[in-house]
């Protein structure tokens, strides 16, 4: 019995770096992706929505999750681009009263497979007359993505965020929610 359990430990051991080594390929062809969109960002068909309508009240059919957590929100942009017909970047950009926020969404063939969010927070309104534009915060926070699931989190502080976190699948549910809406424009 012992010689059975000390078998299994040594076959799940020694599947552990097989399984770190697959997870390291996909994060590193995600981010190939990412590097390869924008390298070539400026010969991509760009297609601008200047005004688009998200609604606060969660019943409705335009209602971005994200936006929702933009103090005051004010605007809303977002920007497509195609390689040919194939879209491979939606960037949304939330204008609030004293935040901001872009998110992109990258794309491999047809998939969503990376987010970054970048939501800047300003020490004072911007109609405020002592408003400074460098007084601020900024938080980044990076997505991978693949077969519609959040794979990986790396958080403000670049840690990575494990599924178990509360959070966690509650970014995984914003990020496909908004997803979706956004490319039904």
């Amino acid at each position: 019995m012992i010689n059975k359990l000390i078998i299994i430990v040594m076959i799940f051991l020694m599947a552990l770096p097989v399984c770190a080594q697959s997870s390291k390929k996909e994060l590193d062809q995600i981010r190939n992706r990412f590097e390869e969109v924008n390298a070539y960002i400026s010969q991509y068909k760009k297609v601008v929505y200047p005004d688009v309508t998200v609604d606060e009240d969660t019943s409705a059919g335009q209602y971005a999750m994200e936006g929702a957590e933009i103090y005051r929100l004010a605007t809303v942009k977002m920007t497509k681009y195609f390689d040919d017909e194939q879209l491979v970047k939606v960037e949304v950009v939330f204008d609030g009263d004293r935040e901001d926020m872009v998110s992109e969404y990258y794309l491999k063939e047809g998939n969503l497979c990376f987010v970054d969010k970048v939501k800047t927070v300003y020490h004072k309104p911007k109609w405020d007359d002592a408003f400074n534009a460098s007084e601020k915060s900024v938080a980044k926070n990076h997505f991978y993505i693949k077969d519609h699931q959040l794979i990986r989190w790396i958080d403000p502080k670049i840690n990575s965020v494990g599924k178990a976190h509360p959070s966690f699948r509650n970014h995984e549910a914003i990020i496909l929610h908004d997803y979706a809406l956004y490319i039904s424009y």
